[in-house]
């Protein structure tokens, strides 16, 4: 298992010598300075642990577990849970638990939304939630009637990142608009660190103070009703001092 997840990096990092080999006007050395080390999430059949990494489905919590309201009475729908032991096998420097469970949650319109007073904004406080628990001890699955997808599990494989377009506040090579005219289908996976994903927003995502850092990106994914911003990407931020002190109680969010 292990020799899949490095032949997976290094296979990431020859697609890449691959991109400069095959459009020599891009100077590499240029670009590789722009890339970041990131965590592919891919689906797989492997798992089928209740306490295991998966997105949709049915949340495992603990028993008495209750969602908090929002002032404007909007309902939090489950995207899905890490289990932080599942990453073991990836060296990362940024300070992620080595074990416990986080739980991530987002806001949903409710039924009437339409009629302006109950409409949640993807960059709004709060719009993603999550939870952290050291132990699963004493926990459940939480049925719930609106669930309408069944769990898809997901693994992590150690991967690269580059900006996926030229709006990001990094020192650019000077061809970068060439670049990304040679670029501009690529597919992204979902994953955590790197760069945050987006395909429709001229600007840069990730908020401005210097401290704030991508925390996860994903994609819309049909199979599990996800539909950020009429197709694209969700991208979740954390500082780095919250991160470092298992902290997720605060998290910025952005779509597009």
């Amino acid at each position: 298992m292990v020799a899949f997840f490095v032949d997976e990096y290094f296979m990431k990092t020859e697609s890449l010598n691959q991109l400069f080999k095959q459009n020599p006007q891009f100077d590499r050395s240029d670009w590789r300075a722009l890339i970041r080390p990131c965590i592919d999430i891919v689906f797989t059949d492997d798992n089928d642990a209740k306490d295991g990494s998966y997105f949709g489905g049915k949340p495992y919590l603990p028993k008495d577990f209750v969602l908090p309201k929002t002032p404007k009475g909007n309902k939090y729908h489950f995207i899905g849970q890490i289990n932080f032991a599942d990453l073991a096998h990836i060296n990362t420097p940024t300070h992620l638990p080595k074990t416990g469970l986080l739980s991530l949650f987002y806001l949903e319109y409710r039924d009437d939304w339409q009629l302006g007073d109950n409409e949640p904004f993807w960059g709004d406080d709060g719009y993603v939630k999550a939870f952290y628990f050291a132990n699963t001890y004493d926990f459940v699955v939480h049925d719930d009637k609106d669930t309408a997808t069944h769990a898809k599990y997901i693994t992590f494989i150690k991967g690269v990142d580059l900006p996926c377009n030229q709006y990001f506040n990094v020192d650019y090579p000077s061809d970068a608009h060439k670049f990304y005219d040679v670029l501009d289908e690529i597919e992204r996976a979902d994953h955590l660190f790197g760069y945050p994903t987006n395909s429709s927003l001229g600007y840069d995502p990730t908020p401005s103070d210097d401290e704030w850092l991508p925390f996860i990106s994903l994609k819309s994914h049909q199979e599990l009703n996800w539909c950020w911003h009429d197709g694209d990407y969700l991208m979740v931020f954390i500082t780095q001092s919250a991160l470092t002190k298992g902290d997720f109680t605060h998290l910025k969010s952005d779509a597009g």
